[in-house]
């Protein structure tokens, strides 16, 4: 599985960001997922 996510914490250009994502068959069957991911800014 693998998609995109975009987060926006403010309504400035600047407090907004997106980032790839991909999860392998063993953490799809969890719930709740924790990685460490590279914020990319939405200008």
């Amino acid at each position: 599985m693998l998609g995109k996510i975009f987060v926006k914490w403010g309504s400035s250009n600047k407090q907004q960001c997106s980032f790839n994502y991909q999860l392998n068959d063993n953490e799809k069957q969890n719930r709740i997922y924790f990685k460490t991911v590279n914020c990319i800014k939405e200008e």
